[in-house]
């Protein structure tokens, strides 16, 4: 599994982290999901855990197992 993530910051607009991650085995299919994040955790992205979770999962649902 391929996994990225990036935070996205506009002056006024709170911080967008959006995040991806590849759920086939040949790398050709991915799963993905956008936060909208607090003031509080700008750069600290502290649902890192989380999505690394959910795109485990999605993973698993597909090849009936967890990426190593």
């Amino acid at each position: 599994m391929v996994v990225g993530y990036d935070v996205f910051h506009k002056r006024g607009k709170k911080s967008q982290l959006a995040y991806c991650g590849t759920v086939s085995r040949n790398f050709t299919r991915y799963w993905s999901k956008t936060l909208e994040m607090t003031a509080e955790t700008q750069e600290m992205v502290t649902q890192l855990d989380d999505l690394v979770t959910e795109s485990c999962e999605a993973f698993k649902e597909l090849n009936k197992v967890y990426p190593k």
